[in-house]
């Protein structure tokens, strides 16, 4: 195995960029050295030829467009892996073409499996295993990543300070005296500027669903529905202590189904 890694960075978001950085000095199996970092398409254009990285790590969805726009006005022959917010079935394609991906927030132990995986690649040849993103490849992802996206994170204005909050991390949504608060599964709650109309807009309805005028909650928190009076149900949900949470008559049978799959 490679006692150095020479890693290149594109990334628009700090925190992430910054995370990715901190668990890549921590991997345990080399060392790892970043030879450059950008936020931008344009950057990535002008700045990674003088690289000479060993690995390419990229956010698919940059602040100025999908960074294939990349392998469209220069040769990017450097083994790259993805990073993205969007659910794993959208990037299949990359996995016939030797290309890894991790879906956002990054953890540990998966960063950590695709650097072993390109440690193993690049030790079974003689030369860096290329990669091979060609350009009907690029148009089937970037068509797969233009369909209708859904917000993954979210921003909580406390005081002078902006905290993301990743949607994943949010049991449910209750509006509250016109202001909507964002509660996590440990009951610890946030406030957010949107508002239920706009959630609803904004969030995947696979995994949120509105119950009623003042809540929306994420499948995975409902953890029972308890009979009510007139055919209604209330919701459980983790750590709540509130007033029932009931959904509305007319959104039972929506509900129901949406829970079953």
């Amino acid at each position: 195995m490679s006692s150095i890694i020479k890693v290149g960075i594109i990334e628009d978001e700090p925190h992430a960029a910054e995370r990715i950085i901190h668990l890549l000095q921590d991997y345990p199996d080399a060392k790892i050295e970043i030879v450059g970092q950008t936020d931008s398409i344009g950057g990535a254009i002008e700045e990674f030829p003088t690289w000479n990285a060993d690995l390419l790590l990229c956010d698919i969805r940059l602040a100025d467009g999908l960074s294939f726009t990349i392998w469209q006005h220069i040769e990017v022959a450097t083994p790259t892996i993805f990073t993205t917010a969007y659910e794993e079935y959208a990037l299949r394609a990359f996995k016939v073409n030797s290309i890894d991906y991790l879906l956002k927030p990054i953890k540990a132990e998966d960063l950590y499996a695709a650097l072993d995986q390109f440690q193993k690649l690049t030790a079974a040849t003689s030369k860096t295993a290329e990669t091979t993103l060609t350009p009907d490849l690029l148009a089937e992802v970037a068509r797969m990543v233009n369909r209708k996206s859904y917000r993954e994170r979210l921003m909580s204005k406390v005081g002078a300070k902006l905290i993301p909050i990743y949607v994943s991390q949010i049991a449910y949504f209750l509006s509250i005296d016109r202001i909507t608060w964002a509660y996590s599964f440990d009951g610890s709650r946030q406030p957010i500027n949107e508002t239920l109309d706009e959630l609803e807009q904004l969030l995947d309805p696979k995994d949120f669903r509105r119950l009623n005028r003042g809540a929306i909650a994420q499948a995975s928190a409902i953890e029972q529905l308890n009979a009510y009076s007139n055919s209604r149900f209330a919701v459980q949900l983790p750590n709540y202590r509130g007033e029932p949470i009931i959904i509305a008559r007319d959104r039972v049978q929506g509900v129901k189904k949406w829970l079953a799959g």
